[in-house]
């Protein structure tokens, strides 16, 4: 919050979390890192996943990531998704596929990423190559490219906020400031003046801001105190040159 001229209080918006009721309905995997093909069809209460270490209990999870955001569970985005043979080796020419089902709101919603293999006959050569990867995005079977999908899954969820959700771990790996954002975000718009109610400290500070908000009037007292401490440490500077200057007068008439 601000205060304009004349006194006039001036709040800032911090808009607060909202989010419709999403279900997840069904997940499908196919060739997704160790499982060959598998559908999940979810309780829209509770549904236990559990198994012995090793399984695939985070794989599902990274399926799930890995289709909305491209990512793994722990956020990276470089994780290899492919189904590796006895050998641990990439099995070629095989679809990796992740299917979900989701309602939003009522709304039934179909998301589906592909990762592909692509692979080039060399002129001259009777063998194909491997070239590379693409990778396709599906929403509600249209095509999507990357910037339309992410457009498209942050009005279902904001990534950040489903972090929240999914992994109760990830609030607390935020820094300092970002936490505070988040909480604001989740308590809504709360004015200067509420949080000082009956603190009188509180309050005469706010009467100091003369139109700057917190931050502004942070920053403004740091600057002074470094000015201040400045001057000090000059100090037993500027004293040794006016010793000088007096060792330097000359008392002859």
């Amino acid at each position: 919050s601000c205060t304009k001229a004349g006194g006039e209080r001036e709040e800032s918006i911090i808009h607060p979390i909202s989010m419709g009721k999403i279900v997840l309905k069904e997940l499908t995997m196919l060739n997704f890192k160790k499982i060959r093909q598998q559908t999940i069809k979810f309780n829209e209460e509770v549904t236990n996943i559990s198994a012995d270490n090793g399984v695939g209990k985070s794989t599902v999870f990274d399926a799930f990531t890995w289709l909305l955001f491209g990512k793994d569970s722990k956020n990276r985005k470089d994780f290899n998704v492919k189904t590796l043979d006895a050998d641990g080796n990439a099995i070629p020419r095989i679809p990796h596929e992740v299917t979900a089902t989701l309602q939003v709101d009522g709304q039934t919603i179909t998301l589906c990423r592909k990762l592909n293999e692509k692979w080039q006959k060399k002129r001259g050569s009777a063998v194909e190559e491997y070239t590379g990867n693409e990778e396709e995005r599906l929403f509600n079977d249209v095509p999507c490219s990357l910037k339309e999908w992410n457009a498209k899954i942050a009005d279902i969820c904001d990534e950040d906020v489903f972090k929240l959700i999914t992994n109760p771990k990830y609030f607390t790996s935020l820094k300092t400031d970002a936490q505070r954002e988040m909480l604001l975000r989740m308590a809504g718009n709360i004015s200067d003046e509420e949080i000082a109610s009956g603190n009188e400290d509180f309050t005469a500070l706010l009467g100091q801001l003369t139109g700057k908000t917190m931050n502004e009037y942070r920053k403004e007292i740091a600057a002074k105190k470094r000015r201040i401490k400045a001057d000090a440490d000059a100090i037993p500077g500027r004293i040794d040159e006016r010793q000088r200057d007096i060792a330097n007068l000359d008392y002859q008439s």
